[in-house]
């Protein structure tokens, strides 16, 4: 049954817009609030509002929502600036203590409006927690839950009573919200992504109970044993992406044009590190096709500033032709083709520019990029032959070149929150490739994901099916 009162902050940011959409859907998978109130400024426009009204109404269908607006125009040094009123604060908390109890979510508002939040919790005199929503971002910047994994957003209570389920179904919050397929936060031309966002709200409803978090089984194809992973451990996932890494080498042997270190570089399991040459922050990272098959989409959902030329753009399309004609989808060698034309789309939508080259092989088009954009760029490229070629062609005054290559022994690690984003992120790619391989009939089953007897695919048909494979 509903009951007690639930607090935010709706404000301008965009991080904080999606720390609300996360921390709403966390929440929901321990509380059924009877009231929410939104807190906000003066200028937050009432499109906001209503996207901000919408999230809470789409996980709580009876919940009663209020609007606070607890800005005011206040003039400082240098600039007219919005600021929160403490007395409207402590009013509105007090006036929420008539149904308690009281769970405050400090992570989307402003520093200004946490810092009077906490003041004001001080002040008034009934059950009240303060509750703070981290988010390690990664590659998984831009989605929030539970389209990213329940590990990378954790709750934390600053003050009062711990967070306890106290909901008969701590998943139909998280059910009721639109599937990333159907167009939620997913930017839906990046199917990579929207497969990523899929499997991993598959992954967070399957494995949530009331008990807290429940173990699934991953039977992979062709393979007498099961993978047991709790997807709430950080220890798991790497169990999870060690056992994947095993499988990959052991199938390579019945398929020999299977690449194992290309689909581990793509997936981010195996890292990129520069080796000859060096890069240059303050310029574009222009990158080679070959640095496409090794996993550098997962550096751009990061932020990094990396461009494309427009002559990977013909060849991947190129080599993605080939390797779905005339039947050769089953063999293994076609799969890189495959990932690596999703990685290519993927970084179109995440935004890396396209820089115009002529239409030939890389290796030999990007030297004759014209010398004006050439002089903002660093050639980047992970086969020798064309670092060695930039380097004869090209006058050193002009060139900015590296060299990456691929590096086992750069696994991503839980220990740090960056290192855990990475990894949750490389072993949820590395899951759809492998579904990929058994919807393309390179292997003869398809994995599944299994938990309480449900036995359910990923969304690895739906991708090949995008892009007609």
């Amino acid at each position: 049954m509903a009951s007690g009162t639930l607090v935010a902050c709706v404000t301008l940011d965009p991080a904080s817009l999606e720390s609300l959409r996360s921390g709403l859907a966390r929440i929901s998978e321990y509380l059924e609030p009877k009231n929410i109130v939104l807190l906000l400024g003066r200028s937050v426009p009432d499109s906001v509002l209503d996207r901000a009204v919408e999230r809470a109404k789409s996980i709580w269908r009876n919940v009663d929502v209020k609007k606070e607006r607890v800005g005011e125009r206040a003039l400082r040094p240098g600039a007219l600036q919005e600021a929160p009123s403490k007395e409207r604060i402590v009013s509105t908390l007090k006036e929420a203590c008539a149904d308690p109890p009281v769970t405050v979510y400090i992570s989307s508002c402003s520093r200004r409006q946490a810092s009077l939040v906490s003041l004001a919790a001080a002040s008034v005199d009934c059950p009240l927690r303060i509750v703070h929503g981290d988010f390690y971002f990664g590659p998984w910047k831009g989605l929030t839950y539970p389209e990213t994994p329940r590990i990378v957003e954790p709750l934390t209570v600053l003050h009062g009573p711990p967070l306890r389920i106290e909901v008969e179904d701590p998943t139909i919050g998280i059910r009721r919200l639109q599937d990333p397929l159907g167009g939620g936060r997913c930017p839906r031309p990046a199917l990579l992504r929207c497969a990523v966002a899929r499997l991993t709200y598959l992954v967070n409803t399957l494995s949530l109970a009331p008990g807290g978090c429940r173990r699934l089984r991953v039977k992979l194809p062709e393979s007498v044993s099961e993978i047991v992973w709790n997807p709430c451990s950080p220890e798991d996932y790497m169990k999870l992406a060690s056992r994947i890494e095993m499988w990959l080498t052991n199938k390579s042997a019945e398929h020999r044009r299977l690449n194992v270190w290309e689909i581990l570089a793509w997936s981010g399991l195996y890292g990129l590190r520069p080796e000859r040459g060096q890069d240059d922050p303050s310029k574009l990272l222009l990158v080679d096709t070959n640095l496409v098959y090794y996993g550098v989409h997962n550096r751009v959902w990061e932020g990094a500033r990396i461009g494309l030329p427009s002559c990977a753009l013909g060849e991947l399309s190129r080599r993605l032709s080939e390797a779905i004609k005339r039947k050769r989808r089953s063999d293994a060698g076609s799969l890189p083709h495959v990932l690596a034309y999703l990685s290519m789309i993927d970084m179109l939508e995440a935004g890396a520019p396209i820089v115009p080259s002529p239409q030939n092989v890389c290796d030999l088009a990007m030297p004759r990029i014209d010398p004006v954009l050439l002089s903002r760029v660093v050639l980047a490229t992970s086969d020798d032959g064309a670092y060695r070629y930039w380097g004869l062609v090209l006058p050193p005054r002009t060139l900015s070149r590296v060299k990456y290559t691929v590096d086992n022994t750069a696994k991503p690690t839980p220990g740090t929150p960056l290192g855990l984003a990475r990894l949750t992120y490389s072993a949820m790619q590395l899951l759809l490739a492998i579904d990929l391989m058994g919807v393309m009939g390179i292997v003869e089953e398809r994995p599944l994901i299994i938990s309480e007897g449900r036995e359910e695919h990923m969304p690895g048909r739906w991708l090949a099916e995008k892009i007609g494979v």
